[in-house]
């Protein structure tokens, strides 16, 4: 039983556009802003410009291939099947911290509306019930979760314009500063969490086995959806610093924000449209990391129960309740901003290995050609490879060590199930 190719061009960007414009700009503002205050601004710039490169690495090296999996695709036929199995491995773990990072976010601004969601068993029951609807609506097809997402996409992205155009008019000049001088670990911290912000493109293309022209429609969504994000994300950030004053102590920064500037109003309209964010970006993800762990069983890479496609459905069925399972537990055990700098710090490890496959593949004969070349593109991923490393510096020991962990269990279950089903294999052919 095999996947549909349901998602056109059209479905293909509203993906990017939910995968990328994700719950995390409704948190972030105040967590950059704590580390680095108005100079969260270059932060974000230099942010935009180092994934801006990687962007272009991936719009090409994902313009070879029309497979389910995304990055993991790129690296298995670049550097083998270890190396894809890691990358898989990384996608797949990120992808659910992510997701666990969004959940904690929902119960934020879910607290505008009913305080006693926020604490104790009214915060368990209102993620498992989320968790629970999100897993039902994907297992139930591909197109109820493509409209699902096109619904609520529409709906995030004219809260955020709202947010936007709107508070432009309140801005307060005094309430930037760039006399006070920031220290490189501060600045650096900044641009690591912003890289969770800019980073849900390598979700969205894992989904390419189920659309209907991978290699034309990922590279054009990956570019056009970064310009608009970039965008987007500063305007936020301006009217953010510019209309609340208290901004690294906020929670939930853009609702207190729009509280403040247009007082009753702004606060709902930024909370239902938060919620409506929060919503699309978790069954994105949900969609996202499914496939991610069907792409890995494909390939041999994980149990061959997990790559089950349901026989009514179409659907991974068992992939989504493993994903679903585990992210619920993380939802109820960790903080938001350990779960954004792991998933962050993570994250660039799989920049790093994309980047590299760009160089490998172009050297590599027997592939499909790519269908958009990048001008310098060796260069430009050597730059991009070099980027990541020094965003890395502004992760702590912990958050490092949480990621040597999430790499040492890969190792682990790459031995157990790959290695030790190639000896058992190759055993019973000897026997014979």
């Amino acid at each position: 039983m095999k996947l549909l190719r349901f998602i056109n061009r059209w479905d293909s960007l509203a993906l990017m556009i939910n995968a990328t414009i994700g719950g995390g700009i409704y948190g972030l503002p105040s967590q950059v802003f704590a580390k680095s205050g108005s100079y969260s601004l270059i932060a974000m710039l230099v942010c935009v410009v180092a994934i801006s490169l990687i962007i272009f690495c991936f719009a090409e090296v994902g313009s070879r291939f029309s497979g389910t999996g995304g990055p993991l695709v790129y690296a298995n036929e670049a550097f083998g099947p270890f190396t894809g199995f890691m990358t898989g491995w990384l996608t797949l773990v990120l992808r659910i911290i992510g997701m666990a990072a969004i959940a904690n976010i929902t119960i934020s601004y879910l607290g505008f509306f009913l305080p006693f969601a926020q604490t104790g068993l009214g915060r368990s029951i209102f993620i498992i019930v989320l968790i629970i609807t999100l897993c039902y609506i994907n297992f139930l097809g591909i197109k109820q979760s493509v409209v699902f997402n096109n619904i609520f996409t529409i709906g995030k992205i004219f809260t955020l314009l709202f947010f936007v155009i709107v508070g432009m008019f309140f801005i307060k000049a005094d309430n930037f500063n760039f006399k006070t001088p920031v220290s490189f670990d501060s600045f650096s911290g900044s641009v690591l969490l912003m890289v969770y912000a800019f980073s849900g493109f390598t979700g969205a293309i894992a989904t390419a086995g189920e659309m209907k022209n991978p290699r034309k429609d990922i590279p054009y969504s990956l570019i056009a959806v970064q310009v608009f994000k970039t965008i987007l994300y500063m305007l936020i950030q301006v009217v953010c610093i510019g209309t609340l004053s208290t901004l690294a102590q906020s929670e939930k920064p853009l609702t207190d924000a729009a509280s403040n500037f247009l007082p009753g109003l702004g606060g709902i309209v930024i909370s239902i449209g938060a919620l409506i964010s929060f919503t699309a970006t978790l069954n994105g993800g949900v969609l996202v990391a499914s496939r991610t762990c069907y792409g890995l069983a494909e390939k041999n890479l994980l149990p061959s129960f997990m790559g089950k496609v349901h026989y009514r459905f179409h659907t991974p069925h068992v992939s989504l309740l493993f994903i679903c399972g585990i992210m619920l537990l993380l939802t109820l055990t960790n903080s938001l901003l350990f779960l954004l700098t792991v998933n962050a710090l993570g994250t660039l490890f799989v920049y790093i290995i994309t980047c590299a496959s760009l160089i490998k593949l172009r050297k590599k004969k027997n592939i499909l050609a790519a269908g958009f070349i990048l001008p310098a593109g060796n260069l430009i991923a050597l730059i991009s490879i070099l980027f990541c490393m020094l965003i890395m510096t502004g992760s702590t020991q912990k958050e490092v060590l949480s990621i040597l962990i999430v790499i040492g269990a890969g190792c682990i279950v790459y031995g157990f199930f790959v290695i030790g089903k190639k000896s058992i294999v190759a055993g019973a052919k000897t026997t014979e």
